[in-house]
């Protein structure tokens, strides 16, 4: 699957709304936890892929991924 080229587009906030985008943004990650339970259910194929697919669009210095 090739990825698509999206043309950035700049998003601006009034402060107001940055501020409560912060505080919304800080609760949902005070509400992560580690979870170290493991299923045996089967993963298909292509769900794996994807996630892989995911990672590889993670920004890197000089968007030069390994």
């Amino acid at each position: 699957m090739e990825a698509k080229f999206i043309p950035y587009t700049k998003q601006s906030y009034t402060e107001v709304e940055t501020v409560m985008r912060s505080i919304e943004h800080l609760d949902y990650m005070n509400k992560r936890r580690t979870v170290r339970d493991f299923s045996s259910k089967p993963i298909p194929k292509q769900v794996i892929g994807n996630i892989i697919m995911a990672t590889s669009t993670a920004p890197s210095g000089a968007h030069k991924q390994p």
